[in-house]
């Protein structure tokens, strides 16, 4: 059996010409997941509110539909009933601003929200006073408790306790170099006479 041949086609050129050879394209990948999340949150965005405005539509067909088999004094108990709900929630949102305003003026964390129990802002003010101080006396007593083992229960010891030894200029210059340094040391003072 005879061997196959392939042959391989060269494009004709003319004399002086130059073969260009084709470079694939770079492809910029993070353009274009950039460019699709852009698109796709637009589009989400866009479904959300249609979703959302649809939900009210339809919360309001529903309270309608609620409302339509009641008496009028009914409809008014309903809707004073909705009010209230709504003015609690109201409430709830204006005491938990307060609370995070009065937390973030104090330097405390936003977590500690959940511990004020005050309704009013000068209550609230006053739970989160007592909240930083009950949180700094905590912090200093761990602290000295930690300097207190660290240091064994003993105060640092310093060098020699003044001996209020007061002497002459007279005195002092027949003393000795070394006897003048350790006077010195020792807290001793040279009177003017």
């Amino acid at each position: 059996m005879d061997p196959v041949i392939k042959e391989e086609q060269t494009p004709a050129t003319t004399e002086g010409a130059t073969i260009e050879t084709a470079e694939p394209k770079a492809i910029d990948i993070q353009a274009e997941i950039k460019a699709a999340l852009e698109e796709a949150t637009k589009e989400f965005k866009t479904q959300i509110s249609g979703l959302d405005k649809k939900n009210t539509e339809l919360q309001k067909a529903l309270k309608e539909k609620e409302l339509e088999g009641k008496t009028e004094e009914e409809k008014a108990e309903a809707l004073r009933q909705e009010r209230e709900q709504l003015l609690k929630e109201n409430a709830r949102i204006l005491r938990d601003r307060i609370v995070d305003k009065k937390l973030n003026d104090a330097g405390l964390p936003l977590d500690f929200a959940k511990r004020i129990i005050g309704d009013e802002e000068s209550e609230i003010l006053e739970d989160i006073t007592a909240f930083k101080d009950y949180i700094e006396k905590a912090a200093q007593s761990k602290a000295d408790s930690i300097i207190a083992e660290r240091m064994s229960g003993k105060k640092p010891e310093g060098g020699d306790a003044p001996t209020g030894n007061t002497i002459s200029n007279a005195e002092f210059m027949a003393l000795s170099a070394k006897e003048k340094a350790a006077f010195m040391a020792k807290g001793g003072k040279i009177s003017a006479a």
